[in-house]
C-alpha cells in the first residue's frame, strides 16, 4: 500500500469466490480527501492483474 502526498491511495486486493474456487488480484487506486471533518474515499481506479 502507498499513500503520496496529494491523497492517492494504491494497493493490490484478492477478490475470491469459494463457489468457483478462483481468485483475481486487482490494483486499486482510492483518492481520499477530508471535508468537513470526515475523511471520503473515491475509487478511482481498479485493473485486473494477471
Amino acid at each position: 500500500m502507498t499513500l503520496d502526498a496529494r491523497g492517492r491511495v494504491r494497493f493490490t486486493a484478492m477478490f475470491y469466490a469459494p463457489k468457483g474456487e478462483t481468485s483475481n488480484d486487482y490494483k486499486v487506486q482510492v483518492n481520499v480527501r477530508a471535508r468537513g471533518g470526515k475523511l471520503s474515499a473515491q475509487v478511482v481506479s481498479m485493473q485486473r492483474v494477471r
